[in-house]
């Protein structure tokens, strides 16, 4: 993805991580990029920097579990590519309710089914856990339900959690990808952002 011929260029990117999307492994490349390129990067140790009262604006590469918010984010990242990893919605609540049973998104596969059930006995049944509100959802706009869609929630600016909404955000977007064909993604990040 990052040859030798695209270690100089320097597009500026916008990634809005969603939470459970599996966005991590992308993370991780961008960082790579920015680095190599000398860019200051927005994550989370740059956001408690600004809370502190420490501005470092404008950022080449904004990496960051938030919402999409364009007035903030492109001041944050002037002239910045805006990309976003989207996940089947059911695999990602899944993906979320086995953090909160384990505690850890791999620890799972490193445990037994009877370690599983041990974690899980002092645990939320699912039910239970998808009907609770989740007050990890308030820096998004207000408190709520998982059993509202979190992705539309994250990309209908002005968090409307309106899909119709959410659909013409990502009009916004250079390249949008599905973690389901996430070598598809990789191949359009490549085509479209060098």
């Amino acid at each position: 993805m990052f040859n030798k011929e695209n270690r100089n260029k320097k597009t500026r990117i916008i990634f809005i991580r969603l939470v459970r999307v599996g966005s991590t492994t992308f993370y991780d490349l961008l960082i790579k990029y920015a680095r190599r390129r000398g860019m200051k990067i927005y994550n989370y140790k740059s956001y408690h920097q600004e809370l502190d009262g420490v501005f470092r604006r404008p950022y080449g590469v904004y990496a960051f579990h938030q919402a999409y918010n364009p007035e903030m984010q492109d001041e944050i990242v002037p002239g910045g590519k805006y990309v976003v990893l989207l996940r089947s919605p059911v695999d990602r609540v899944l993906s979320e309710y086995y953090k909160y049973l384990y505690d850890a998104p791999m620890r799972a596969k490193e445990m037994s089914e009877r370690q599983k059930i041990e974690a899980s006995k002092e645990k939320m049944s699912f039910n239970e856990w998808f009907s609770k509100e989740d007050d990890n959802y308030m820096h998004s706009g207000g408190v709520l339900c998982r059993q509202s869609n979190h992705m539309t929630k994250w990309l209908s600016y002005p968090y409307k959690c309106d899909l119709e909404q959410a659909k013409k955000n990502l009009d916004n977007f250079t390249v949008v990808g599905i973690m389901e064909k996430y070598g598809l993604f990789l191949d359009e990040v490549r085509e479209k952002l060098g």
